[in-house]
């Protein structure tokens, strides 16, 4: 059997984690297997990520990365020509959903007979909404392992848990499987992924990274979340000899140095990732090791911390959230100001670089609330502090409240925590920005932040091919420190 993925990315990134999985599922079971990855190409990259790249913001690697300038749409065509696959698959968040979408009826058209499947978090959590595209045959429900493991033996679709598909006009849902035991999973296969998907822009460098799948789930429930809705409110733990087993093949075999851990919950269970830096010491495995999705701070100690640092643990990413108290238990965060604060502080003192996560537009957000984020901000000893606008994520709570009030409005194109509208808050979208902007620029504009933004940004990873960005940069800082102090006479904030 031959299996075309498509991978719809935008801009620079890691080879993603489910792909990669179902890959060396599909190879495992004999099938021949080949990949579209629209990282690469210039039409889907983020502009920042091209500019950065090519202005040699991030000190890369020996290699140079170069977008194609090509049209992926008739290079996907010549790949159905010349692959001639059995089944077409794609997967992808809300945010890149349409790009998927816009391959698959490319492949409609060239290839009318050929069957496609839909998979991913947004598939499963708004089913309904992704099998009546008439470019899409069936849809994956839930985990995808088990789902591509019966199609490679068997293609008789009715038999095989789920999986929604389409037969003479009728949609039929099959029931769902078990959630799969994570360590048979078989080691990531990253065979056939272009290069530029192997990079990642981290603290002002380009590394080449991958995300290795230690557990799966979270058992809590917070409103802006959908972890618990695809996982089930549950988590599974892949075994610390299997991790570092699979992080030890990944460095022998694609070169891989850095890893990122983007579970939900990477730190609840201490004997877990303590068992995971153990292993790690103990096969003295040189490797560094981040957690861009965010931790929860009140997971961790001083223990655990002193751990994960031997073992190559050097950029943590806290999931503060908000600087309110209310709004934490609103959105049911289960945790406490002071555990962040004393947690972070250790962390710091540890010598950990810090990145952290605040969210604001809460459907009860005020003034208050929000000023009281930014002052908890700016109080703790964060590198980088990170303000997203908050997103109705299909399967949260927040997202189910605003489908009970009509949900016309929502643009799967916009669910992300990084454009300008504010849908779920009650303060209005256009306040949430200007507040966006004053969050940054009062974390940012103060002179212990200016020396750490400068170190950081133009020392720390400096090389001569970034001169003449550098010099820019400096140039522009010095104007938006001008234009701060002008800003600062405006009454309306």
């Amino acid at each position: 059997m031959r299996i075309l993925f498509i991978y719809p990315n935008l801009g620079t990134g890691e080879a993603p984690l489910n792909l990669s999985y179902l890959t060396a599922v599909a190879k495992r079971c004999g099938a021949e297997v080949r990949i579209f990855d629209t990282s690469a190409y210039e039409q889907f990259a983020q502009r920042g990520d091209a500019g950065q790249t090519s202005v040699g913001q991030f000190k890369a690697t020996k290699q140079d990365i170069k977008l194609k300038t090509s049209n992926p749409t008739l290079d996907l065509i010549l790949l159905l020509r010349e692959f001639e696959p059995d089944l077409v698959c794609a997967t992808a968040f809300s945010n890149n959903f349409h790009v998927g979408v816009d391959m698959l009826k490319a492949v409609k058209r060239a290839c009318p007979n050929i069957p496609t499947m839909f998979g991913g978090i947004h598939t499963t959590l708004v089913p309904e909404k992704v099998i009546v595209y008439d470019c899409i045959d069936m849809i994956c429900v839930g985990e995808g392992e088990g789902v591509i493991e019966d199609i490679c033996r068997s293609r008789d679709f009715r038999q095989i848990k789920n999986l929604w598909y389409k037969h003479e006009g009728e949609i039929y849902r099959n029931p769902l499987r078990e959630l799969i035991d994570l360590d048979t999973l078989p080691y990531q296969d990253f065979e056939g992924y272009e290069e530029h998907s192997f990079y990642r822009p981290l603290a002002g460098k380009l590394y080449r990274s991958i995300s290795v799948d230690v557990s799966r789930g979270c058992p809590y429930k917070c409103s802006y979340c959908a972890s618990c809705q695809f996982w089930g409110q549950r988590i599974r733990f892949r075994s610390p000899s299997m991790v570092v087993d699979e992080m030890e093949y990944l460095y022998d075999h694609f070169k891989i140095r850095e890893f990122h851990f983007w579970d939900d919950n990477l730190t609840i269970n201490h004997q877990h990732i303590l068992g995971i830096c153990k292993e790690i010491l103990r096969r003295r495995l040189p490797v560094s090791i981040a957690t861009p999705n965010g931790l929860r701070v009140d997971t961790l100690n001083k223990r655990v911390l002193m751990v994960m640092k031997k073992a190559g643990f050097y950029l943590l990413t806290f999931a503060v959230e908000s600087g309110s108290p209310r709004i934490l238990k609103e959105c049911n965060k289960r945790t406490n100001l002071r555990t962040i604060a004393r947690n972070t502080v250790i962390a710091k003192k540890l010598g950990f670089s810090l990145n952290s996560f605040f969210k604001l537009g809460f459907p009860t957000e005020t003034l208050e609330s929000i000023q009281k984020t930014i002052k908890f901000a700016k109080s703790l000893p964060f590198d980088q502090r990170v303000f997203f606008i908050l997103k109705p994520l299909p399967g949260s709570q927040i997202f189910d409240e605003m489908r009970k009030r009509g949900d016309n409005a929502l643009d799967w194109n916009k669910i992300n925590f990084f454009n300008e509208s504010g849908d779920s808050a009650i303060i209005g979208g256009k306040t949430m920005q200007e507040w966006q902007k004053k969050a940054y620029r009062e974390t940012l504009i103060r002179f212990p932040n200016i020396l750490q933004y400068f170190w950081y940004r133009f020392l720390k990873y400096f090389h001569l091919n970034q001169l003449k960005y550098q010099t820019q940069r400096i140039f522009f800082v010095l104007l938006e420190k001008v234009w701060f102090l002008r800003f600062l006479k405006d009454k309306d904030l």
